[in-house]
């Protein structure tokens, strides 16, 4: 019986710990962009932006439980909610078919029911191909700059920072975007994303 309570003492404590981190990743999400917004509305150097602290502190994510009730893991060690693949799969169907508009709402829903998810710089990355499908730049671009700084050194995040600088060029802020786009090199350096971002700069007459 002793075996048995304490067994469910640490699902429980695992459950909870997995909602924690998930909170705080979502948290540190929402304060980047906040950032992001209050530099762009000031015409600061968005460029200049670093990588968001995280909420609560680097320690609030340090303790990587496992929660047991239906959650999958992925290949970096977090875990899936129930569902949570097939929504996003769902997601990716759509925009690979070209249904844009479709595509950028079932994003949009996934990263608000699934606040934190392990797939939300994925998932806003794709938001935002789905809105330069629909010809909007600027909400591409907030697209791609949440799904940087959901993950800043993740595997999405060179992707999402040369769109981000390409969409910014788009928009007409050039000095921003070169900014931006010379960034991919800086911190990717040797990366697949720098050609093309030297490119872009290229084409975009940045000095």
């Amino acid at each position: 019986a002793i075996e048995a309570g304490l067994q469910r003492l640490t699902a429980q404590t695992e459950q909870l710990e997995y909602r924690i981190n998930r909170i705080v990743a979502d948290g540190t999400n929402r304060i980047g962009d906040l950032e992001f917004r209050l530099v762009e509305l000031e015409g600061g150097d968005i460029g200049a932006l670093g990588e968001t602290s995280t909420l609560g502190g680097e320690e609030a994510l340090a303790a990587g439980g496992t929660s047991g009730g239906g959650q999958a893991a992925t290949d970096s060690g977090s875990e899936l909610a129930v569902g949570e693949q097939a929504d996003f799969d769902r997601a990716m169907q759509d925009l690979d078919a070209g249904s844009y508009q479709v595509a950028a709402e079932k994003f949009a829903i996934f990263t608000q029911s699934y606040p934190g998810s392990p797939l939300a710089p994925k998932a806003d990355f794709s938001r935002g191909k789905a809105l330069d499908g629909l010809g909007d730049t600027r909400e591409a671009a907030r697209a791609y700059l949440a799904s940087f700084t959901g993950d800043a050194n993740g595997q999405t995040a060179p992707k999402a920072l040369f769109e981000l600088g390409a969409a910014l060029g788009r928009l007409g802020q050039l000095d921003q975007a070169c900014i931006t786009l010379s960034e991919v090199g800086v911190r990717f350096a040797g990366g697949d994303m720098v050609a093309p971002a030297e490119a872009e700069m290229t084409a975009l007459g940045c000095s």
